[in-house]
């Protein structure tokens, strides 16, 4: 099949791509400043901007995404406006299947805006005439990923940073086990239309994460640091279990 895939340069994207190019499809990677197709989600708003990118594909596949916002790289540009264009023009080249990466916890009505925008990206595919898939993980988790050396690098501190008591729940799932049912949407052409959440088998606490990964490091338990109004932002996401796709 022929594929595009935004946000082939990120954590997911990469392995993604190589999975994909693995089981024999040709894939189209699409990133900022990246070969073999540049594309910019701060500026390409209008479906104009993707019908060339999209035109001739099987499947389209969005992978993009931000957690901080930088400059012009607001949640609003790359969360919602350039996808839309995106599916408008899937829409108008009539693309076979679209499949959007989307996180845990997205919602149009959270109050992060973070979730917020991706709930309403998701909203807005789903009401699409596409055939359409949206997956919701959680924290994924791999080599080279941010959320795992940001873990890493919390329990290697000589304290244990928490935030509140550390009881948020978590169900990371491991990037491989993500880019396989992504490749399983891909070949199999099911399921259509639904929206499914992408977890581990276990449930875990961020407190038991940090200390397992302490364990592994040799670092001892360490003594508990409560943080209750610096990391509250972070801590809403980690709550809802979401994910670092960059």
């Amino acid at each position: 099949m022929r594929i595009l895939l935004t946000g082939s340069t990120g954590f997911v994207g990469r392995h993604l791509e190589r999975a994909l190019r693995e089981r024999g499809h040709e894939v189209v990677g699409c990133a900022r400043g990246a070969a073999p197709v540049h594309c910019d989600f701060t500026r390409d708003h209008r479906p104009e901007d993707w019908l060339g990118r999209v035109t001739g594909m099987d499947v389209v596949i969005n992978a993009a995404g931000i957690a901080r916002e930088q400059g012009a790289q607001s949640f609003a540009a790359l969360h919602e406006r350039a996808p839309a264009a995106l599916f408008t023009a899937c829409e108008q080249a009539g693309v076979g299947r679209v499949i959007q990466i989307s996180v845990l916890g997205a919602d149009p009505a959270a109050d992060d805006p973070w979730l917020r925008s991706r709930g309403r990206s998701d909203a807005d595919l789903a009401a699409r005439p596409l055939d359409w898939l949206i997956l919701r993980p959680s924290i994924v988790h791999g080599e080279g990923g941010a959320s795992t050396g940001f873990l890493r690098a919390l329990a290697a501190l000589p304290w244990v940073p928490l935030v509140g008591d550390g009881g948020q729940m978590l169900q990371p799932v491991h990037v491989d086990d993500l880019v396989r049912a992504v490749v399983q949407a891909v070949e199999c052409g099911e399921p259509r239309c639904q929206v499914l959440d992408c977890v581990g088998a276990e449930p875990v606490t961020l407190a038991r994460v940090l200390a397992r990964w302490r364990a592994w490091l040799g670092a001892g338990a360490g003594e508990p640091c409560r943080w209750r109004r610096g990391l509250r932002a972070r801590g809403r996401r980690w709550r809802a279990g979401c994910t670092w796709l960059r």
